[in-house]
């Protein structure tokens, strides 16, 4: 017995293999999956800041003790917390550097001892505490960010036998952070 096959059905059954076929394929391929991921972002910031130091000058001494002030301004990071420190100067005399360093102002010349004239820094305008170069008599300050002033208070006692003239010391202001 012999088959026959009809034409159209033959037709018929290579297109629909076709469309079935094609719409498998166009189905899978378009399947997706999501996944989410966090990504960190990081900086850190460093505490910097500037100092300015202005020159603290005393008025015409006579003999009699006699009291000089300054403002040293800061600006530090925001947060940032700062030890401003004073050295004993640059012709300092025995003493204790660290909690009471004996500063002196020199006339220029010379090397005896009325070419010298003795004075102190404070802390605070009362006097309470000489500004040494050691951890407990340093100046704290945290900074803001802005601007932020600290007093310096300064003394010359009374009784220097000093020639006349002008006498002058550089003391180094350090901020450590």
């Amino acid at each position: 017995m012999k088959s026959k096959f009809n034409q159209s059905n033959i037709k018929l059954a290579i297109v629909s293999a076709i469309v079935v076929g094609s719409a498998g394929i166009s189905t899978a391929s378009y399947a997706t999956t999501s996944i989410d991921g966090d990504m960190t972002v990081q900086t850190t910031v460093e505490t910097g800041c500037t100092v300015t130091a202005p020159t603290l000058t005393f008025a015409n001494y006579t003999g009699l003790e006699i009291t000089g002030t300054a403002n040293i301004t800061s600006n530090c990071t925001n947060g940032g917390l700062v030890v401003i420190t004073l050295d004993d100067g640059s012709y300092p005399d025995t003493g204790d550097e660290a909690t009471n360093p004996n500063r002196q102002m020199w006339i220029g010349s010379g090397e005896e001892e009325a070419d010298f004239i003795s004075y102190n820094i404070y802390t605070d305008s009362n006097k309470g505490t000489e500004w040494g170069t050691g951890a407990d008599n340093d100046v704290h300050v945290s900074g803001t960010g802005s601007n932020e002033t600290t007093a310096v208070t300064a003394v010359i006692p009374a009784g220097e036998t000093s020639k006349a003239g002008t006498y002058t010391d550089t003391v180094k202001v350090t901020l450590t952070y």
